[in-house]
């Protein structure tokens, strides 16, 4: 019997909903029943991780404590978080719950090592998450360079991409593709070899780029969404 993953989500809704659809179309289904059981807590209430970590903002511990609990509590027998920051409270969530929490940066650093032959990574982030270096001290554990955007760029390209009324977050994606194009080339002219898009919003605008730049680049919600899948059929 497949196992049932558990999903915190709302860190935000559509990428929670980019993970669902990835792991649907991860599963080798021919009929409804070859699908795995999910059950999926979705709370966008949860205080900005980007608020938190970069002005001292509410924490989001709590909340993200409090889903992981919820999770287990209606059957999860492990857990994925559909945020890639959030990953900088991991040790919060992981030991606050009895079943076992994926790690979405150390399962990309994982599926980096074991398909490319390369040693510089772009990691493509908004200000916080290269801030606390989640991407970055991972990369160098498995003996990669991690290669990042400069303050400005990142602030220019990626967080005004993502974060304003008119960003990737409020749903103008299409609308943002542009930015996310430069900021990719940007790396890639600094030596990256890939670019790991290092944030759940990202991925969102891959129908948008060319078809050269999607070759470049690494999807963490999909690497994530081959691990859920493969967990909860039993393959590993």
């Amino acid at each position: 019997m497949d196992k049932m993953a558990g999903i915190i989500g709302g860190l935000g809704p559509e990428a929670t909903i980019d993970l669902m659809k990835k792991i649907l179309k991860n599963t080798p289904a021919k009929t409804d029943q070859d699908h795995i059981p999910m059950v999926v807590y979705s709370n966008p209430k949860t205080p900005s991780r980007y608020k938190a970590i970069l002005e001292g903002g509410e924490s989001p511990v709590p909340q993200l404590v409090e889903a992981a609990k919820k999770l287990e509590q209606a059957g999860a027998e492990f857990i994925a978080i559909a945020c890639n920051l959030a990953h900088y409270f991991y040790d919060d969530i992981a030991e606050a719950v009895s079943i076992p929490v994926l790690h979405i940066v150390r399962e990309t650093a994982n599926w980096i090592s074991k398909n490319y032959r390369i040693t510089k990574v772009g990691v493509l982030a908004p200000t916080p998450t290269l801030k606390v270096g989640i991407y970055q001290k991972e990369l160098k554990k498995s003996g990669y360079e991690p290669i990042t955007l400069d303050q400005e760029e990142t602030k220019r390209l990626v967080d005004d991409a993502i974060y304003p009324e008119t960003g990737i977050k409020a749903g103008y994606i299409k609308e943002n593709a542009s930015l996310i194009s430069e900021a990719i080339n940007i790396l890639l002219k600094k030596g990256a070899e890939i670019v790991i898009l290092a944030c759940t919003e990202l991925p969102l605008v891959l129908d948008f780029l060319s078809e050269d730049l999607r070759e470049k680049v690494i999807d963490p919600t999909d690497i994530l969404a081959k691990k859920v899948v493969s967990i909860s059929k039993g393959l590993e």
